[in-house]
């Protein structure tokens, strides 16, 4: 009896050291496939966002499906990149700056909480409020595009101790209702928005250039920057206080009608601190802009962009505005004039 418990003994342990080695085995084919697993995620996720991989994953029909949001639209842009890939010439270093300078304005945009939907070319398209909703997203992709401009200038900076061009950038940022969802179909799509805002927001990158600004915004960005403002001053505590620190004062630019669009929209810049003067100028500026449309006082208008021209030397917004009101002063609008201007290129 004794023999036969050993012999059953034996039996048992022999039947436990197999199942341990498939358990084992099977431990260790889980483990490598969630690795793999793993690992194709983050790939993937350097093309498309993990909200997307995850949509797909659940409902692979779904995905093709469109969604109206409100989203904040951002582009950013290299000024003279075709003269700068040819002063650059060997197609290796430039690729290499060019990603060195990439990187740059993808870590902006994630650390705001925004995704890049892709690049073109040399530009870079970002959105924020296109998946979980915040109150301050419109804010953090201001905040996004001015420290994009900053991140720019360390980059030039690098680029210029080393002998390199430079890589001039500018800011657009639109706000509104868009499409988001997978274009395409099921062989072929891609992860992004379309719109009317979507085109508002590149036409603003593109007036950078026109008006010599950095950074541009339309209306509807100034006017949720507003609301914002108003919501953290009926907020009270330090956490209020806090967060209204993260605003900061517009500047007026102009109020235009963009090629192929027939509604204006009044367009802004934006600085984070201003100095004295810089903040006198601001308020001056936005004073006379009051004169120009809706009062369409050009007298008063051309005193008070002159004072602006006395604070800060050499100011195109404010030079610009003084030779559109001399203009109308010598050739006056008809009634039917809307204050704006019609842009005439991209």
């Amino acid at each position: 009896e004794i023999g036969q418990l050993a012999q059953t003994f034996n039996l048992m342990v022999e039947g436990l050291e197999a199942a341990y080695g498939h358990v084992r085995s099977y431990a260790r084919t889980a483990g490598v496939s969630r690795r793999k697993e793993v690992r194709t995620l983050n790939t993937f996720q350097t093309y498309v966002p993990r909200e997307v991989i995850e949509q797909a994953t659940r409902d692979p029909k779904g995905i093709l499906q469109g969604e109206e949001r409100n989203v904040s639209v951002l582009f950013s842009h290299i000024h003279g990149f075709a003269e700068i890939s040819e002063e650059i010439g060997d197609p290796e270093k430039l690729v290499s700056q060019l990603n060195r300078y990439f990187k740059a304005m993808v870590d902006v945009v994630t650390a705001r909480k925004g995704i890049v939907d892709k690049y073109i070319d040399d530009a870079v398209m970002a959105l924020f409020g296109h998946g979980e909703r915040r109150r301050d997203d419109v804010l953090q992709s201001v905040h996004a595009g001015l420290d994009m401009i900053e991140a720019a200038e360390r980059f030039n900076q690098e680029q210029k101790k080393h002998g390199r061009p430079e890589f001039p950038t500018s800011v657009g940022i639109s706000y509104g209702v868009v499409t988001v969802g997978n274009i395409g179909c099921e062989r072929k799509m891609g992860y992004t928005v379309i719109g009317d805002r979507v085109n508002l927001a590149s036409r603003a990158q593109g007036m950078c250039k026109v008006y010599h600004q950095p950074i541009i915004f339309t209306g509807s960005v100034f006017l949720k920057l507003k609301e914002i403002e108003r919501y953290q001053e009926k907020e009270k505590g330090g956490e209020a206080e806090e967060k209204a620190k993260d605003l900061m004062p517009c500047q007026m630019i102009d109020y235009v009608a963009v090629k192929g669009k027939r509604d204006a929209e009044r367009i802004y810049t934006v600085n984070r601190n201003l100095a004295g003067t810089q903040k006198q100028a601001w308020s001056l500026h936005n004073a006379a802009m009051e004169e120009y449309y809706p009062n369409r006082n050009f007298s008063n208008a051309i005193t008070l962009f002159s004072q602006v021209q006395k604070l800060l030397p050499g100011d195109r917004a404010s030079a610009t505005m003084i030779e559109r009101c001399r203009r109308y002063e010598r050739e006056p609008p008809g009634p039917e004039w809307g204050g704006y201007e019609v842009m005439k290129t991209k």
